[in-house]
């Protein structure tokens, strides 16, 4: 992202990746954003607690994925299963926001405001017990994670084929 400083010294942050692309994130990406806004606390305390359960006298522990021994700086702590993106669906599925987030749940965009939050600490309550409930963590060197991300993604299609 950057920052802009308007001519009368009033600053608001931007994505770059939203501004080239010419869309808004929308509200779908803003609900994305508050849930991961509402656990990124608890998730960094269980990626803490990991570390000292299974660290060894160097303070490294095993990426799930190649065996490496990493550091807590080194790794990610990986949504195994359920992806993240499942929760949220399920989620707002539960909460019967499939078709759409209602006004008044996610926090309107402001200057300074690099992430949505929710509005209701009890909306973000619930996501978190939802979240603690479901969400199966590991800890993944943070090269094995993005290698994992990156194949969790939509592929390209050449030549698509349609049904008639």
């Amino acid at each position: 992202g950057f920052w802009l400083v308007r001519e009368d010294g009033s600053e608001t942050d931007f994505s770059y990746i939203t501004a080239v692309k010419g869309q808004p994130g929308g509200r779908s990406k803003d609900f994305y954003g508050a849930c991961r806004e509402a656990v990124a606390p608890d998730l960094r305390q269980a990626k803490r607690r990991a570390f000292d359960e299974y660290g060894d006298s160097q303070g490294k522990v095993e990426c799930e994925l190649t065996g490496v021994m990493v550091s807590i700086d080194e790794s990610h702590l990986d949504h195994a299963w359920p992806h993240f993106s499942c929760l949220v669906l399920g989620f707002r599925t539960a909460r019967g926001w499939s078709k759409g987030i209602p006004d008044g749940i996610i926090s309107p965009p402001t200057d300074g405001q690099t992430t949505p939050t929710f509005v209701d600490d009890a909306v973000s309550d619930a996501f978190r017990n939802y979240h603690h409930n479901q969400a199966k963590l590991r800890i993944l060197s943070k090269s094995a994670n993005l290698e994992t991300a990156s194949q969790a993604r939509r592929p390209t299609i050449r030549r698509p084929v349609k049904i008639i």
